[in-house]
């Protein structure tokens, strides 16, 4: 849906603009006209883009691009045919390549095809929606899009267009950081570290799959809200005089549209909001409600047991992140401990830890614990326990879901990260802890 509302604004800016270009031809006669319409010509901005899409993958952008191709009815031309082979569909990878990015010989492709068959059938629906079949899962682009005519009917949709020169920029938050980090030289030959200018004139900002980039780096999208609408470091020809009143006072982020897609609601999500997205129209908050599913009808019934960690209410956040991995040291880990048999954890025990910082810290401990208790050197592959995180290599997951399920290793320890993009199935798990 907001495929339509980004068009139709950048069209009426783009008319706006026309509009106003033929008034100053006339009114170069008419000098009295000039100054009494003279508030109206305010209609640019700093640089030339409008708005600008953030979504996680490829494969988002191709299907943006498609859909403003198929709403503006536009024939394939010499671009297209890069566009496709940038962002379109790419070769079918098993699951293995999915992770390693890398295929496999011919022999064992056609060895394991029918178990590779079924594994990718078993994956959850979402886990398809994101990554299954030849998705294109690459989360390091950016391309401009341009409009070259104020006419919906005749206007022709450029793509691969220059930075300044684009109406429309389509990006993943990752790109737009590096291309931040690149900088740029004045018009002195100095060097600049940052170059956030393009940025400078957004008036909509779209985040197409918020949740999606829970999973990514998340500072990279907020660093990106943080450089929109900063007053340019170096001029790219702006017109002065027909700069819109909320450029010239600095008041552009108030003006600015912010729309946030995510199918889920998380801390991160809201803070960005209140953080970045103050339009002085107020917020709109849709929330679609669920009728169907209840807690009541899981099939297996299992024993939960909810931990109260006890925080100050005058503690920082990451004070209370202390509090927390104090409270896993001193009530949690004597719990795993198992003194009978010759293990040293309780069996088929594994514990999910969301963030990646978390998990090195929380390795560290275990294996620190160890040590201390058994007097010897440990490294994580001498461990008790095995340790998956997303940049384990295929074969130490599939080596360490081995020995875990067999009781080889009776302690799991894996991040959120690495459940998102493998969402493997981890058998013979009796006790499961949620860090």
């Amino acid at each position: 849906a907001y495929a339509f509302h980004v068009l139709n604004h950048t069209f009426q800016a783009l008319k706006r603009i026309s509009e106003n270009d033929n008034n100053l031809k006339v009114q170069k006669v008419d000098v009295a006209k000039k100054e009494s319409d003279e508030d109206l010509m305010k209609d640019k901005g700093f640089t030339k883009p409008k708005v600008l899409i953030l979504c996680p993958f490829r494969q988002d952008a191709y299907e943006i691009v498609s859909l403003f191709r198929d709403i503006l009815n536009q024939p394939s031309d010499s671009k297209w045919g890069r566009f496709e082979s940038e962002f379109g569909p790419a070769p079918e990878m098993s699951s293995e390549d999915i992770h390693d990015k890398k295929i496999s010989s011919e022999k064992k492709l056609k060895k394991n095809s029918g178990n590779e068959k079924l594994i990718l059938e078993n994956k959850p629906s979402d886990w398809k929606a994101l990554f299954g079949g030849s998705k294109n899962r690459d989360d390091d682009f950016i391309i401009g899009v341009a409009l070259n005519d104020c006419d919906e009917s005749s206007s022709k949709l450029e793509i691969f267009t220059d930075l300044y020169e684009s109406d429309i920029l389509i990006a993943s938050p990752l790109a737009v950081q590096l291309t931040i980090n690149k900088g740029m030289k004045n018009k002195k030959g100095k060097k600049i570290k940052e170059n956030s200018d393009f940025l400078s004139s957004i008036e909509i900002c779209v985040v197409d799959g918020a949740d999606v980039m829970l999973m990514q780096n998340w500072s990279h999208l907020s660093n990106t809200f943080e450089k929109l609408n900063l007053a340019p470091k170096v001029d790219h020809g702006t017109d002065f005089s027909r700069l819109m009143p909320q450029f010239i006072h600095g008041l552009s982020h108030s003006w600015r549209q912010n729309i946030v897609i995510s199918s889920i609601l998380e801390p991160e999500i809201n803070a960005l909001i209140r953080e970045h997205c103050n339009n002085q129209a107020g917020l709109i908050r849709l929330l679609r409600d669920y009728k169907d599913g209840s807690i009541c009808q899981v099939a297996l019934q299992i024993q939960q047991v909810f931990q109260r960690i006890p925080c100050k209410q005058t503690d920082l956040p990451f004070k209370q992140d202390e509090e927390r991995f104090t409270y896993f040291k001193e009530k949690v880990c004597p719990s795993l401990e198992h003194s009978g048999g010759n293990s040293w954890y309780r069996s088929h025990t594994a514990i999910y830890v969301p963030s990646y910082f978390d998990y090195i810290r929380l390795r560290n401990e275990l294996l620190r614990r160890e040590k201390s208790k058994t007097g010897n050197d440990l490294s994580i592959g001498t461990s008790e326990a095995v340790f998956v995180c997303e940049y384990s290599r295929r074969s130490e997951i599939q080596r360490s879901r081995a020995r875990f399920f067999s009781g080889k290793k009776p302690l799991l320890v894996f991040t959120g990260r690495a459940h998102f993009f493998n969402r493997f199935q981890l058998r013979g798990i009796q006790h499961l802890i949620l860090f």
